[in-house]
């Protein structure tokens, strides 16, 4: 169990196999990733991934779950498909662990929850000589490109910027007994 929220890194030392959380297929499952805080071996917790054929949410909403999670999988190194050889192929891999804290309960306990494994995408270094070839290309092609003329506000243009509405000059506000502004 992690006691605190953030981006944890963890080493996984163990997956395990199990029914699922949240799908509801007959043939739906979740592979559950154990991973150990390389900072705090006391502080724990599973990653649980769902095979199933719903789908996801936001950026992966046209992606199923089975499909989230084999892409979660590659990134962490598996290769294959026989999910038998997981364990061997990702143990004690290093690898962060996303965790939130959750809503407190009816009894006003708190938890934090793996969300998912940070896999991100890998970086590809280059060298400072190529970042010097890369900048000096860009900026000749902003020096040798004029730039874009000026766009002329549109008639009826609800943004436009619109004169002002000339000054009335204000009624005297009318004495109160309480001695407070009148607004």
């Amino acid at each position: 169990m992690f006691t605190s929220a953030g981006s944890i890194m963890v080493k996984i030392d163990d997956v395990k196999f199990a029914d699922p959380k949240f799908a509801t297929g007959a043939n739906d499952f979740d592979i559950c990733i154990h991973g150990t805080s390389v900072a705090d071996p006391n502080q724990s917790d599973y990653a649980r991934l769902e095979m199933s054929q719903n789908y996801g949410k936001g950026n992966f909403a046209s992606m199923t779950q089975a499909e989230i999670s084999m892409k979660t999988l590659r990134a962490l190194g598996f290769e294959g498909d026989d999910l038998t050889t997981l364990k061997e192929q990702i143990y004690l891999k290093e690898v962060p662990f996303h965790v939130e804290e959750s809503k407190p309960n009816e009894s006003g306990k708190t938890f934090f929850n793996v969300k998912y494994i940070e896999t991100g995408a890998a970086v590809q270094e280059i060298d400072k000589a190529t970042v010097n070839e890369r900048v000096k290309a860009l900026f000749a092609g902003v020096a040798a490109k004029p730039a874009p003329a000026a766009t002329p506000v549109a008639a009826g243009n609800p943004f436009a910027k619109k004169a002002a509405p000339a000054a009335a000059t204000p009624a005297a506000a009318a004495p109160t007994s309480t001695g407070k502004l009148p607004f």
